[in-house]
């Protein structure tokens, strides 16, 4: 078993929601966000299997708001305070998650600052899970931000 995080449109995160989409709406609204679009493939992702990371390094990258609790975590692009949406989506600020990780993963993050991107800097560095995680989770909140997309996460 695995679980994995992309980058989706908020078009496709509101289908997504169905019956719920009006929380999504209700954010957007207080905190308007230009829609971007893109192809799936120039999306980033990030996918790890349970058994590749241990439960509190897990923990101690996506511990914001309680997205490890939520069935059903996404970032929106926008600063927000975390909302539940019964009865297991998370709606939350990439923003926050991504100040949250650099808080913790400071040091790890100021070197990746020093790479043209995420693959240069895996190739010239061994990292924990948790590093690699908290890595690529900034990067994805950095692209869903400059393109007007969610972070989705699907345990």
């Amino acid at each position: 078993m695995s679980f994995k995080i992309t980058a989706r449109t908020l078009a496709e995160v509101r289908e997504d929601l169905g019956a719920d989409a009006p929380a999504l709406d209700a954010v957007l609204q207080a905190h308007p966000v230009a829609a971007g679009s893109s192809d799936v493939e120039a999306r980033p992702w990030v996918q790890l299997a349970y058994h590749e990371i241990d439960k509190d390094d897990l923990q101690a990258v996506l511990s914001y708001a309680g997205i490890t609790m939520a069935g059903s975590p996404i970032g929106l692009p926008c600063a927000t305070a975390p909302i539940e949406v019964p009865p297991d989506a998370l709606l939350f600020s990439t923003q926050a998650l991504r100040a949250s990780i650099e808080q913790r993963f400071g040091s790890v993050l100021g070197e990746r600052a020093q790479f043209a991107s995420l693959r240069e800097f895996l190739e010239a560095r061994e990292l924990s899970a948790a590093e690699y995680l908290a890595t690529a989770v900034v990067d994805a909140c950095v692209w869903c931000e400059s393109h007007g997309h969610a972070l989705v996460i699907r345990w």
